[in-house]
């Protein structure tokens, strides 16, 4: 049987660049889920992976745009944080987290993982946005509802 049509998961990221608690800049914009994130969700149904993993949230300084052939965050950096996975509807997960800064950094680039470390991981979507500039204690809260 062929398929008449190829769909990804989908959907958007929301980000807020708070700085001392108040969000100084909103935006949004549209989600690429990358090759190793549909590859990740086939090898879940098989028993290989666990869901609940894929909830770890990067951001870095690369500018090249996003590509379902991406593998990681162009320049990563700062630590990655444990996102909050909640239902956003019957077929859209919402994860969410607050990644704090301790220097200055232009933060182009932010990207879902399933590990917290660096070393190995699988990214499940990758964004690429016009540089926020953070300041030491600044922080960046990343909203990603994917719908499946």
């Amino acid at each position: 049987m062929e398929f008449s049509e190829h769909r990804r998961p989908f959907g958007y990221v929301w980000i807020e660049h708070i700085r001392d608690g108040k969000v100084i800049d909103r935006r949004k914009g549209p989600n690429v889920v990358v090759n190793s994130g549909s590859a990740f969700i086939v090898d879940c149904w098989q028993g290989l992976e666990t869901i609940t993993d894929m909830k770890y949230i990067g951001s870095g300084t690369g500018t090249t745009a996003a590509h379902v052939n991406d593998g990681l965050l162009e320049t990563e950096v700062e630590s990655r944080v444990n996102g909050v996975v909640t239902e956003y509807a019957f077929d859209t997960v919402q994860i969410q987290g607050t990644i704090s800064y301790t220097g200055a950094h232009a933060i182009t680039e932010a990207g879902l993982f399933d590990v917290i470390t660096t070393d190995v991981e699988t990214m499940f979507s990758r964004q690429v946005f016009s540089a926020i500039n953070v300041s030491n204690g600044d922080g960046i809260q990343l909203t990603w509802r994917i719908q499946f």
